[in-house]
């Protein structure tokens, strides 16, 4: 069975309609580097992102985003279905991922981990809305917007994406014997080895938490290629690359009780071991060209 985690968020309208009250100096700031930008010449807006002073304008924006979403009081009868939403997740004692909704992976622009994603929030409004407040903040960091315009994007000449998804989070709980989650990243066509006519599948996975595949974490990941056989069309070949997987990120709770992710040793038993079966891969191979398809990507 395929286990879809229960989610809710908020809105890019709720967001800016928030932040027109609470921050409306972060928008004014933002406003003014568009014109800024959109004063200069081709050769000049690559290097509008080091000036110092468009950074201390995206500090000083990043800082009033998180300073209004930590006074939030005003915005309860808003939040009514997200807080029920909360004390059923509360009720199963889950935590949350946090996660960007902005500008992320499109058919032009690729921000894969560009944006931030929080771990192991409390599912409580008095945690969940500071951690959108730092997740919306991370659209206005300037790594995040440079990756964006690196790949062909133009924020600084695009709409505001404001939205944040909360997620009810999949993964090991602290202190508990379990069994271990693995985490991967998949791409259907792998770009630097595939054609038109010729695709290549490929899976990053380890144990533990997402992030140990997602971002430069020292966690070693194992790698699959996958591709149809070009004389049976229904045969798939794998090339599997098996690594010493020695640690994995897991969530550690300190002595204040609060909740991050730590490296953490591995059993010996499965340090060696793949961390996906040939029978995993193959699902997963189908199961994505399913969401492909019904995606039209």
């Amino acid at each position: 069975d395929v286990v879809i985690p229960s989610t809710k968020g908020i809105s890019h309208d709720f967001t800016l309609s928030f932040l027109e009250k609470s921050a409306p100096q972060a928008l004014a700031k933002w406003e003014s580097l568009k014109q800024d930008y959109k004063a200069l010449g081709s050769y000049e807006k690559q290097t509008f992102l080091e000036l110092d002073s468009v950074k201390e304008k995206l500090q000083t924006i990043r800082e009033s985003i998180k300073q209004a979403f930590c006074n939030y009081e005003t915005e309860r009868p808003r939040l009514k279905d997200l807080n029920s939403w909360l004390k059923e997740v509360e009720g199963k004692k889950s935590f949350l991922m946090v996660r960007s909704s902005s500008n992320e992976d499109s058919g032009t622009v690729v921000n894969a981990g560009g944006n931030l994603s929080e771990s192991y929030v409390a599912p409580d409004i008095a945690a969940v809305l500071p951690s959108a407040g730092r997740v919306v903040a991370s659209y206005f960091e300037e790594s995040s917007l440079k990756k964006q315009m690196e790949a062909g994007g133009e924020p600084l000449n695009e709409a505001l994406q404001l939205s944040v998804i909360f997620q009810e989070l999949i993964g090991e709980s602290p202190g508990a014997d379990q069994t271990l989650p693995i985490s991967l990243v998949l791409f259907t066509t792998e770009p630097n080895y595939s054609e038109a006519s010729f695709h290549v599948t490929t899976i990053s996975s380890t144990y533990g938490h997402g992030e140990g595949v997602v971002n430069n974490e020292g966690v070693q990941t194992d790698t699959v290629y996958l591709v149809n056989s070009s004389n049976d069309s229904g045969q798939v070949i794998e090339i599997y690359q098996n690594q010493q997987k020695n640690q994995r990120l897991a969530p550690v709770r300190d002595s204040k009780g609060e909740v991050s992710l730590k490296m953490v040793d591995n059993a010996p038993e499965i340090v060696s071991q793949r961390s996906l079966k040939q029978e995993m891969t193959r699902r997963l191979l189908t199961l994505s060209r399913i969401i492909e398809d019904a995606f039209q990507c």
